[in-house]
């Protein structure tokens, strides 16, 4: 059975909202404070513990992460 009012919670749960937003928040302030830095230097730049906060994403997902969001900055 199908409840939509269950699917935030189900998502929530699956996907760490906060863990999500405090990687996105300190992504951009990296990039922001060092936009010459290349995606490498910025990925080690990143708090081991704000990573461990979003372990859906594996090495090459988080810098593919980084680099889209250094191209949205760009933009």
């Amino acid at each position: 059975i199908f409840i939509p009012s269950l699917v935030p919670f189900v998502g929530r749960r699956i996907y760490n909202y906060d863990g999500f937003w405090k990687l996105f928040s300190e992504v951009c302030n990296k990039l922001v404070a060092y936009p010459k830095k290349d995606i490498n230097e910025i990925f080690l730049m990143i708090d081991p513990e704000t990573r461990k906060g979003c372990p859906h994403f594996d090495v090459l997902s988080l810098k593919y992460f980084i680099a889209t969001v250094k191209e949205g900055i760009k933009q």
